[in-house]
């Protein structure tokens, strides 16, 4: 499978771009995708989220289309977006400045800012593990990386005592390390 958000619209292709499908018309610069996702241990290859300017798009089945969140994203321009790799439903999105999370595919968004406070943020991750599930949320912002834990969802600590003051644009947590 492959999703490309290009300046005019989403495509999708399922034989690795031999064909590609419109999915997203009107759907212009789309800035970050989440695509696939698990939920109740059941596989959900169709699942997909589109930040795209100040919006939010996702489809959650083959059949469905790709639209609006139901509920608005309050934040702003969105600059990244991850899905909890054990739940779909569940997704995080960060602005220039805020953190977001919605537990029902958009159904409402929960400021999770906190104490993230004069930073400028970039990218968003979920770090978990299949057998202990999701335990944090990390951020890159313009001042290295921080962390809450999804059970003091606001309450963020920048990680690691000597990593360099970076802008930090992308993350991977590799769970067998």
């Amino acid at each position: 499978r492959l999703v490309i958000a290009a300046a005019n619209s989403v495509y999708e292709s399922s034989d690795q771009g031999d064909n590609i499908t419109e999915i997203g018309p009107g759907i212009a610069n789309g800035s970050c995708i989440a695509y696939g996702g698990m939920l109740s241990g059941a596989a959900n290859p169709d699942v997909l989220y589109v930040g795209a300017g100040n919006s939010v798009f996702v489809r959650t089945n083959a059949a469905g289309s790709l639209g609006t969140t139901p509920a608005a994203f309050p934040g702003g321009t969105v600059k990244d977006l991850v899905m909890d790799p054990l739940n779909w439903m569940t997704v995080y999105m960060v602005s220039s400045s805020s953190v977001y999370q919605s537990t029902n595919a958009g159904g409402s968004w929960i400021d999770i800012t906190g104490n993230l406070t004069g930073n400028e943020l970039f990218s968003v991750q979920v770090v978990s593990h299949q057998f202990l599930g999701a335990g944090g949320i990390v951020v890159g912002t313009l001042q290295g990386v921080h962390l809450t834990s999804v059970s003091s969802l606001g309450t963020w600590n920048q990680l690691g005592a000597n990593i360099p003051n970076v802008q930090v644009t992308s993350m991977d947590f590799d769970t067998t390390n």
